[in-house]
């Protein structure tokens, strides 16, 4: 009976020393892994070591984007996050997928209510949005708010392009973005070396008779105009000021740039032959008016250097063609 339970007992031990080196991955005994599991391991482990030498960027589609800001908005959809967006404010006018979600007030009245009734996960604006207790409203209610800077500068642009890649793990779209913006800006500056004489060019905001400004030094406007290699006129006012004859006779512009909404407020060139002043200009008199986008001209987001390459053919009048005139 002792010689049984003793045979039994090595038995006892020589399986369970088996079962320890089975656990520990090591194989022997009479048991050995099939095949299957082995090649399912092994690519497993070549999974891994891909993963980490070609990260994957996490999808924008798992969040729900709200976005405050035509530019912000542009950016977020050139990324190729817009299947992501749930809300934009009226002025993200651009691409045409943002129409039917266009349901919250301009950035500069944020609801802080409003935003949230559409459960978002992500907040994206510019320090231009307001009032910033909104903001602080949502950040408390645990959705993440993303502030980038309203500069309209090109450095400006190219850091919310890239603070955007970041936030939506979109890096590397980002990048190509990034190129695509260089490379455009690069040819810009190509075709404003190569023109003889680059137009005197005023830009005149308008949205109707009654409301027109022109662009002084520093303006979204002017740099555009100075990224064409264009001259900007007048050049003695900063920010936007009220248009008068007498500001615009002085400045005497060969061209006259504007928004495209903006001329049709106007009721068009004749619309601006009707205009004292600027009807005296040799721009309105021959019919020199370049009209673009508003958020392509002025927007500084990721069609810049696209809206600056067309400007600086528009604005150079020793290669005046028709498509100079107002589209």
């Amino acid at each position: 009976m002792m010689s049984m339970v003793n045979d039994m007992t090595r038995k006892g031990l020589i399986w369970s020393a088996c079962l320890v080196l089975l656990g520990a991955g090591m194989l022997g005994c009479d048991k050995s892994a099939p095949a299957s599991e082995k090649g399912v391991e092994q690519g497993a482990e070549a999974s891994a070591e891909a993963a980490k030498e070609n990260p994957v960027e996490e999808p924008a589609e798992k969040q729900r984007i709200v976005s405050l800001g035509g530019t912000v908005t542009e950016i977020v959809y050139a990324l190729g996050a817009g299947d992501a967006v749930v809300a934009v404010d009226k002025s993200s006018v651009y691409p045409e997928a943002t129409e039917e979600l266009r349901t919250l007030d301009l950035f500069r009245t944020v609801s802080a209510e409003a935003v949230l009734s559409h459960e978002p996960t992500l907040v994206v604006a510019t320090d231009a949005a307001n009032p910033d207790g909104a903001f602080e409203r949502i950040e408390k209610a645990g959705v993440k708010v993303l502030r980038l800077t309203a500069d309209e500068t090109v450095d400006a642009a190219k850091a919310r392009i890239s603070k955007l890649g970041e936030a939506l793990g979109k890096e590397g779209a980002a990048k190509e973005l990034l190129a695509t913006l260089d490379a455009e800006l690069a040819e810009a500056k190509s075709v404003a070396e190569a023109c003889d004489k680059p137009a005197k060019a005023l830009f005149m905001y308008a949205r109707g008779r009654g409301t027109t400004f022109v662009a002084g030094k520093d303006t979204s406007a002017s740099r555009m105009i100075e990224l064409a290699g264009a001259t900007h006129v007048p050049g003695n006012i900063e920010g936007f000021k009220p248009m008068t004859a007498e500001a615009v006779l002085e400045a005497n512009p060969d061209t006259v740039l504007m928004t495209g909404s903006g001329l049709k407020s106007m009721g068009g060139v004749e619309g601006l032959r009707g205009v004292k002043g600027l009807s005296e200009t040799a721009a309105v008199e021959e019919g020199r008016v370049v009209t673009m986008g508003d958020l392509e001209l002025l927007g500084f987001g990721p069609r810049t250097g696209q809206a600056a390459a067309k400007l600086a053919k528009k604005l150079c009048l020793d290669e005046a063609q028709a498509s100079n005139a107002a589209e």
